[in-house]
């Protein structure tokens, strides 16, 4: 394969624009998947891509391939043999665990502060209402 990313890049343009999609198989493959994303050190060998519709392409977005054909667990395989990139993907795929678990620790902390403030605002509500019965009832003096 040529060494510069930009003949990588108009090659790999030439093998995959115009294939059917990898994952629906309908669609004529007008994007390149990188089947390790290059958010987790995926490159663009012609074994990391593949032809994708842009609707497949944008569902997969930055995830880790999922898809159990030869092509997919070979490059994932040959990626992880890289210790360098193993090592870069491991880190972001660390990093996003971090970030999820704060992600989900931060919405709990919103759902309890959203439940005291219904609570709040029922008592709140409550209190007018018994407030407004009584005013009705003739029981208060305006």
């Amino acid at each position: 394969m040529p060494g510069s990313s930009g003949s990588r890049k108009a090659l790999a343009k030439k093998y995959a624009i115009g294939e059917l999609c990898h994952y629906c198989g309908n669609a004529k493959g007008t994007t390149i998947d990188h089947i390790v994303p290059k958010s987790l050190g995926g490159t663009l060998y012609l074994w990391n891509i593949q032809p994708a519709c842009a609707t497949c392409n944008h569902k997969k977005a930055d995830s880790w391939p999922t898809c159990e054909c030869e092509k997919c667990r070979s490059a994932v395989i040959r990626h992880l043999s890289w210790p360098d990139k193993a090592d870069a993907t491991f880190k972001s795929l660390e990093v996003t665990r971090r970030h999820t678990e704060e992600n989900i620790a931060n919405l709990y902390e919103t759902i309890e502060r959203l439940q005291r403030q219904l609570a709040d605002h029922d008592a709140f509500v409550r209190t007018l209402h018994d407030l407004t019965t009584t005013a009705q009832d003739g029981k208060v003096g305006v």
